[in-house]
């Protein structure tokens, strides 16, 4: 039995490092894409206004959307129990006030967890590609499928979490 459990141990050891790799080779890596999407996920706030963590997220969009004027944001996080606002809100507060324009923030804020706010973000996203096909004559970006890429920025700061927590 013992046996088996340091098997075990050493194969969740082995898949956890594996997993990790991929995302310290993700932080570094540039893409150099201009994505269709960039996704922050909210971290939590301090009354009205996000928190150290959730500003780092939000100065890293910022800066990936000044220099890349085509590429729509979304915002995700919903409302604590203690917070006055949603993550959502205060994230879009704050991407406005330092100059990023409200047609270019979707706002997605009925999230409570992470997997929620995947899901409930790609849905957003569906719902304005088919306003677009809608409205428009040029199909042709069907042919680039539906979402060319989404940048997780949570994913950049994470290695900033443990600096600003301190």
């Amino acid at each position: 039995m013992k046996r088996i459990l340091k098997i075990c141990f050493y194969a969740c050891l082995i898949f956890f490092l594996f997993v990790e790799s991929c995302i310290i080779w993700g932080i570094s890596r540039d893409t150099g894409e201009n994505l269709d999407y960039i996704l922050v996920l909210g971290a939590g706030l301090n009354g009205d206004k996000p928190s150290a963590v959730l500003e780092m997220r939000l100065e890293k969009a910022r800066l990936y959307l000044q220099e890349h004027p085509q590429t729509v944001v979304i915002v995700s996080g919903g409302q604590g129990p203690t917070e006055p606002v949603s993550e959502a809100e205060s994230m879009k507060n704050w991407l406005m006030e330092k100059g990023i324009p409200n047609s270019r923030i979707i706002m997605e804020d009925k999230s409570t967890t992470t997997a929620e706010n995947i899901r409930y973000s790609l849905r957003e996203i569906w719902v304005e590609l088919a306003f677009f096909y809608k409205n428009s004559k040029n199909t042709s970006f069907l042919y680039r499928l539906v979402v060319k890429s989404i940048l997780v920025i949570h994913i950049y700061a994470k290695r900033y979490t443990k600096t600003a927590q301190k």
